[in-house]
């Protein structure tokens, strides 16, 4: 019985055996790049401009009044977060202090 090339291996000796393939496998090599390029300089500045959404920096903590204390009073304190309105984790439709909110009024 004869042996059956696979797929891959009958593609490859056509390649091979045929300039017009590799012509237009150089081709398309060439206009990749190009595509290539034009996406890098599209896009070259993305990152700084979502890279914030991505990533956001560490949050501000509030200056407490334990700055001016002394290295034996600032062990005992420490600096809660401000979380900004935006991120609370109230979600919306309900009061901060759990209540709905009465969409009639």
């Amino acid at each position: 019985m004869e042996t059956i090339d696979s797929w891959a291996d009958q593609i490859r000796n056509w390649f091979e055996r045929t300039p017009q393939a590799q012509r237009a496998v150089k081709r398309l090599s060439a206009d990749l790049d190009i595509v290539v390029g034009k996406v890098e300089h599209a896009t070259s500045g993305l990152m700084e401009k979502v890279g914030p959404y991505i990533d956001p920096p560490a949050r501000i903590f509030a200056p407490d009044h334990a700055s001016t204390a002394t290295a034996s009073d600032e062990t005992e304190q420490t600096a809660e977060p401000v979380i900004p309105e935006s991120e609370s984790s109230v979600p919306p439709g309900v009061k901060k202090d759990g209540e709905p909110v009465d969409p009639t009024t």
